[in-house]
């Protein structure tokens, strides 16, 4: 089991995702923190890629992250957001439960839109918190997941969106 690690002051720049859990969750990660970080070019900033394994995935945080550009694609996602459980992999794939995404920057989204999407009743996503999302060009945090750029939302319950 992974649980209560904190990235805290750091500076990604990859083609893939900078910030992530996954893809193999073999065993239960939680209590995970990503914060005071810099996103400096992705191809996802932050994210959960839940392939392979069906653990669980719980009490992950990603706080005051500064996502400057997103510029690659990687499977698809080009995006500043993709949290998911994989709906093509018959061999795992958990729940993710008690996200919570708070103070983020973004100073571009990227281009093919935010992932939230758990896979039926097993591997749902549940009880997720995104407050003060700042998107680009924009003066007020966003107040719903469509000003968030989230094209792409499914099987996830208990989504609360907090503005400051």
């Amino acid at each position: 089991m992974n649980s209560n690690i904190v990235f805290d002051n750091c500076l990604a720049w990859t083609y893939c995702y900078c910030y992530k859990i996954g893809q193999g969750v073999v065993q239960p990660q939680e209590r995970i923190t990503f914060r005071n970080c810099v996103a400096y070019d992705c191809a996802v900033a932050l994210g959960i890629d839940h392939k392979w394994g069906s653990a669980p995935v719980r009490d992950v945080t990603f706080d005051n992250i500064d996502i400057e550009r997103v510029t690659d694609s990687n499977a698809g996602h080009r995006t500043w957001a993709a949290f998911f459980v994989d709906k093509d992999n018959l061999r795992g794939g958990g729940p993710i439960s008690g996200l919570t995404i708070k103070n983020i920057h973004i100073r571009e989204a990227g281009t093919s839109g935010g992932i939230l999407a758990g896979r039926g009743h097993s591997a749902m996503i549940s009880g997720v918190t995104l407050e003060n999302i700042l998107m680009p060009r924009r003066s007020v945090p966003a107040t719903s997941l469509s000003e968030m750029n989230f094209l792409h939302v499914q099987d996830a319950t208990n989504i609360v969106v907090l503005s400051h």
